[in-house]
């Protein structure tokens, strides 16, 4: 996980937290995260649909043509405000999806969280 290239007080940090035991091991961890928060945000289970479902371009779910086009957005009201969905239609069949198409999210209430 950690390279060569790193500072030799990270090297040497390192090399202490392979000694700790399983309980300083957790504290450890508990330290670094209390310390971490908020630099980098989470990734999304949606975002991570996106991307995967995205990689070779998009995709009919229905038929498999790439013959995609952005078909509006939508709006879905949550707790924490609005979380708009970007909507597709296939020129081939004329079906209309979403991100979430034809995946374990589909038709769920609170996808974002």
């Amino acid at each position: 996980m950690f390279g060569d290239d790193l500072p030799m007080d990270l090297k040497e940090l390192k090399k202490i937290a392979d000694t700790l035991d399983d309980n300083g091991k957790r504290e450890l961890i508990y330290f670094l995260q209390s310390r971490t928060k908020g630099m980098s945000a989470p990734v999304r289970a949606i975002d991570e649909i996106q991307e995967q479902k995205h990689k070779d371009g998009l995709v009919c779910p229905h038929c498999q043509t790439h013959s995609v086009v952005r078909f509006g957005k939508y709006a879905v009201t949550t707790r924490a405000g609005m979380v708009k969905r970007q909507r597709y239609r296939c020129k081939s069949c004329l079906q209309t999806f979403n991100d979430l198409t034809n995946t374990p999210l589909q038709r769920t209430r609170r996808p974002h969280l």
